[in-house]
């Protein structure tokens, strides 16, 4: 019972730091239009906390890799908690300028990625630890999100409207600093790098050692391919096809409805995989999760009505679940411990850069056609990657090390 309080510790810590940023994504924007009554300030925002985000997540991975993984954790949480909680503070002073919204928010950015890929490389090991299956906890992880993506702007709407924005943001702020310290929490082990690591100089070569054990091993090029796809997909279709045809049917309310339908299926895809991912083999997952996320896409990209879009988000949200969860599985399995956070933080960072690309591209065809030949060409591009994936070599070989049909001594593919 008590090394399952790792597993535990972990998932609330997750779920913490996963849900008091999804409260601050949705009050942020808010908060700046409110404040200096420009909607042009919260895309400034937006987009210069991007940045430098995705630079850490590229090179901050080599200190992941060095410093105990805990510590990593806890301090990009504490960034946020300070930046967050610091907005009240500054706008009750009458201060609060677009430069402050951009310092805090930069600080904020700093540290998200590379928190994500801290706890991220601690998997094995609390899976090492609690005895929980590696593929269960993966997908507890991800149902914990998906709860996050649901509780999230919801709790942020509630707080908003019965306490204000200060308030909202001092409670953001308790749920990150709330992560901060449960992560610490956890036993040692669980955070402690890899011992030839540790101490180790962090210089450009061994940044470039990740981007070399990537570029080395297919099955790991694919999955952030892959992985990469899926999310500009999912940023084309939420920030940009279906926010502009829900505003031309006079229904934007029915955005809200999509993304709970999305993160509804997540849970049951996350949900399924963890109940049933180690009995089932690991190409039917992938090649069923393909097949219905292709589906849920055409679904959605037909914009046929509200109910078939509902339908759609929320066939892709099973699939989007069980993926992501099975292919998380695959990386903490094939990447060795002392390349977790080099490795985890360029997938991130690509996770993080992609999602304005999906949403640049869909708003050229509503530009030049409209909205509906978007949802098809949308749909077409994941379509033609689903056919990729199901064919790809890289991606048939899933098993664990060591298990029938994979030797433990079997090279990276």
């Amino acid at each position: 019972m008590r090394r399952r309080r790792e597993a535990a510790l972990f998932l609330a810590s997750y779920g913490l730091s996963t849900g008091g940023n999804s409260v601050v994504g949705v009050l942020l924007p808010l908060v700046v239009i409110q404040q200096l009554r420009d909607p042009l300030g919260a895309a400034v925002v937006a987009a210069g906390s991007a940045v430098p985000g995705i630079v850490a997540g590229l090179f901050l991975g080599v200190v992941i890799d060095r410093i105990d993984r805990r510590w990593s954790a806890s301090t990009a949480d504490a960034l946020s908690a300070l930046a967050v909680g610091a907005l009240p503070v500054i706008a009750w002073t009458g201060e609060l300028t677009l430069g402050w919204l951009l310092g805090l928010a930069l600080v904020r950015a700093v540290g998200e990625v590379p928190g994500v890929t801290a706890r991220e490389a601690m998997v094995p090991a609390v899976v090492a630890r609690s005895g929980v299956p590696i593929e269960r906890l993966t997908a507890m992880r991800e149902t914990v999100g998906a709860g996050a993506m649901i509780l999230g702007p919801a709790a942020a709407g509630a707080l908003l409207g019965i306490l204000g924005p200060a308030t909202a943001l001092w409670v953001a702020s308790a749920c990150c600093a709330s992560a901060a310290v449960t992560v610490l929490v956890l036993d040692r082990v669980v955070g402690r790098p890899d011992a030839g690591e540790q101490g180790t100089a962090v210089t450009w070569a061994a940044v470039r050692e990740g981007w070399g054990f990537i570029r080395r091993t297919p099955v790991l090029r694919s999955i952030i391919v892959v992985t990469a796809v899926m999310i500009a997909v999912l940023g084309a279709v939420q920030g940009m096809i279906l926010p502009t045809y829900f505003t031309e049917i006079d229904r934007s309310d029915a955005v809200g409805f999509v993304l709970v339908a999305f993160a509804a299926g997540s849970l049951v895809g996350g949900g399924s995989f963890a109940f049933a991912g180690p009995r089932v083999p690991r190409r039917l997952w992938l090649s069923a999760g393909i097949v219905l996320s292709a589906a849920g896409i055409a679904t959605i990209g037909s914009l046929a009505s509200i109910p078939v879009i509902l339908a759609g988000a929320a066939a892709l949200g099973a699939a989007s679940g069980a993926l992501v969860s099975l292919l998380g599985v695959v990386l903490a399995e094939r990447v060795p411990d002392r390349l977790r956070g080099r490795v985890f933080g360029v997938q991130n960072a690509v996770s993080a850069a992609v999602p304005p690309l999906g949403i640049g591209a869909a708003a050229v065809c509503v530009h030049l056609v409209d909205v509906h030949f978007a949802g098809v060409a949308v749909a077409a591009a994941w379509l033609v990657t689903a056919v990729v994936v199901l064919v790809l070599p890289a991606l048939g070989q899933l098993a664990a090390p060591g298990s029938p049909g994979r030797p433990a001594s079997s090279p990276p593919s």
